[in-house]
């Protein structure tokens, strides 16, 4: 972090919610999502869906 330009603190407090909150916060932030994906329910499906509702491109590299 010391040689970051900058630094943001999403949440005060570790967990599920904190994670959803930074995704949030980066698609938010963002003009296109590339994401790995595996297909599977979770955290990054949840912030591609996001991004598609924001109206954010998406591109998805999906593994196996």
């Amino acid at each position: 972090m010391t040689n970051a330009d900058e630094v943001h603190y999403i949440s005060k407090t570790p967990g599920r919610k904190a994670f959803f909150e930074r995704n949030h916060w980066m698609v938010d932030r963002s003009s296109m999502l590339i994401a790995v994906f595996t297909g599977a329910s979770g955290g990054t499906k949840e912030t591609i869906d996001y991004a598609k509702k924001k109206g954010i491109e998406v591109r998805e590299i999906t593994i196996k």
